[in-house]
């Protein structure tokens, strides 16, 4: 199983919108990224915790099982930037563990100010609720991930205590760190990923 968490703003939806454009190549290759738990092309519902909304956690992850079972499959691809905000890593753990399979996170990591450059970018074209004056972008970068309504412990960038949190919950061996400047700088991210 791999887990693709993002981060925001690393071309995560143009790696979702490849994997749902090419997934029946993918299944002949018993690769398979199930359709179940998707919002658009994201598997937004199954990053979405049991503090954060119990009903869709469980109904989400119940599809998802349903869906493997009636396939032929030696990997599974799950892919949604809200993972990366995931406030209960130890429950996301247990649901994959369901699937008996070797579980490994995909996360691609932006330089900090190419990142917060693009988010503040999007921020003024989709976010009125942060509005764009330089202190209340900052006061949103800083804060926990509450204001886009996600229950996390974490703080947005500090990325050495992401890496670790992931690290500690399914093993170091298994967190697998890319460089999205890298990454389109050599290629791109389907080439990366």
């Amino acid at each position: 199983m791999i887990l693709h968490i993002g981060m925001p703003k690393t071309g995560t939806t143009a790696l979702q919108g490849f994997f749902a454009r090419n997934q029946d190549a993918f299944s002949q290759k018993q690769t398979i990224y199930p359709a179940s738990a998707r919002r658009a092309n994201q598997h937004y519902f199954s990053a979405i915790s049991s503090s954060d909304d119990p009903q869709i956690f469980v109904k989400s992850w119940k599809d998802l099982y349903k869906e493997m079972e009636s396939k032929d499959w030696q990997t599974m691809v799950l892919s949604s930037e809200l993972f990366f905000f995931h406030s209960e890593l130890e429950e996301l753990k247990e649901v994959c563990d369901w699937f008996c399979a070797d579980i490994h996170v995909v996360l691609f990591l932006r330089n900090h100010i190419h990142a917060v450059r693009s988010i503040y970018r999007t921020a003024i074209k989709s976010l009125p609720r942060v509005c764009c004056t330089a202190d209340l972008f900052t006061d949103f970068l800083i804060r926990k991930n509450d204001s886009i309504g996600i229950k996390s412990k974490r703080r947005n960038f500090n990325y050495q205590s992401i890496i670790e949190d992931w690290e500690n919950t399914f093993s170091k061996d298994n967190v697998h760190v890319i460089s999205y400047d890298e990454a389109v700088k050599n290629s791109n991210t389907v080439e990366a990923f």
